[in-house]
């Protein structure tokens, strides 16, 4: 069946260069669900193209940036220029899960899985894809990442890739 019972929607109004979804009293991801997914879009509000960095909450509430503790691979689908791999083993944070934010109204959305969040005995994997318009040229993206330490993760937090700030809305859903 295709019951999705947990859903939360956050709107994002005050621009903002960062948001945590998931605190250690209120848990985004939880052992009801082992895949998890999060929709929305994003609103630049400066002038200079941004990636939306993940970074995941641990189950004590800290969002673990620490160096090497992620991986990521992607394709970048440019309307305006070829095709470019992105990929990095070893970084604070995924890149390409949630797009690029630009200047409004260049806005973007993006679908992104998560795999094994509360799993304390797995790492936590991600699948995305994404829609962004840059400087006025489309660009797809499609990437995989993981967080590679087995504990539990409680929550997400979307950072800015320069601080720049941004608005939108994010929903997320328990899948099965």
């Amino acid at each position: 069946s295709d019951e999705s019972i947990t859903s939360v929607h956050i709107g994002i109004t005050s621009a903002v260069n960062t948001v945590s979804i998931g605190t250690t009293s209120e848990k985004l991801f939880t052992t009801d669900y082992d895949v998890y997914y999060i929709t929305g879009g994003l609103v630049g509000t400066s002038t200079t193209a941004n990636d939306i960095w993940l970074r995941v909450i641990d189950s004590g509430g800290a969002i673990d940036s620490g160096g090497g503790v992620y991986n990521y691979a992607g394709l970048r689908l440019n309307s305006n220029a070829g095709f470019n791999e992105v990929s990095s083993t070893f970084t604070g944070y995924i890149n390409e899960m949630f797009g690029v934010i630009d200047d409004n109204p260049e806005n973007q959305g993006f679908s992104t899985y998560v795999y094994n969040p509360a799993n304390s005995s797995s790492y936590t994997f991600f699948q995305s894809q994404s829609a962004s318009a840059v400087s006025g040229a489309m660009r797809g993206n499609k990437a995989i990442g993981v967080h590679k330490i087995a504990e539990e993760i409680i929550g997400v937090n979307l950072l800015s890739s320069s601080g720049d700030t941004f608005t939108g809305k994010i929903s997320v859903y328990g899948v099965k």
